[in-house]
């Protein structure tokens, strides 16, 4: 009598059973009788291919993160999220960098970046886009002679003062032109809509 019982991490095993010159083979995890002299062999089910999720996404900021997912098919056609057993990878760090759990983070304000999920000889990858846009304006503050104390508004004239884009971590420094005048120009902003801050306080 040979009892096959189930294999921890595994949905199905084969196993063969000669039987007087005779091989039998069955696909279920059940009992057989088998008479005389017998081998039994459990194959465990092989990966076959990794898809990596989301597929060619593009981030919109330096800084801007994104979490990547790494799903497993084997042979039996079962599946099994791999994302924190891949090795993971980027081609360009100076573009994107990725951890070990799949998250990563835009590195640049421009590129592209091939990630890549690992696992022994297969592979599966995809291509992280960085997409900015470049912001430039001018700042105008009012002086005392139209009313205001020559207080904050002066100041920031004259010493430039900085610019903060809402929801990122990018700031630049006001460049001042006159005693109440000063531009400004902000690379790797992302598209759309977006509201500019001084540090201060003040919406433009």
């Amino acid at each position: 009598m040979v009892l096959v019982g189930p294999v921890s991490g595994y949905d199905r095993i084969r196993w063969s059973c000669d039987v007087g010159g005779h091989r039998d083979d069955d696909d279920q995890c059940r009992v057989r009788q088998c008479h005389g002299q017998h081998d039994l062999t459990v194959t465990a089910p092989t990966l076959s291919s990794i898809a990596v999720a989301p597929v060619d996404p593009v981030l919109g900021y330096r800084g801007a993160p994104q979490q990547f997912r790494a799903t497993g098919r084997y042979s039996d056609q079962s599946t099994r999220d791999l994302t924190n057993e891949v090795t993971w990878s980027s081609s360009d760090p100076a573009v994107a960098v990725i951890g070990a759990d799949g998250f990563a983070r835009a590195a640049a304000v421009s590129g592209s970046s091939t990630i890549r999920a690992q696992s022994g000889n297969v592979s599966a990858s995809t291509t992280l886009s960085l997409r900015t846009a470049t912001v430039s304006g001018e700042v105008v503050f009012p002086d005392s002679s139209m009313g205001w104390k020559p207080s904050l508004y002066d100041y920031q004239a004259r010493e430039g003062g900085k610019v903060r884009v809402l929801g990122t971590d990018i700031t630049v420094d006001i460049v001042p032109t006159s005693a109440t005048r000063g531009t400004f120009s902000i690379a790797g902003v992302p598209w759309g809509s977006l509201t500019l801050q001084f540090e201060e306080g003040g919406v433009l």
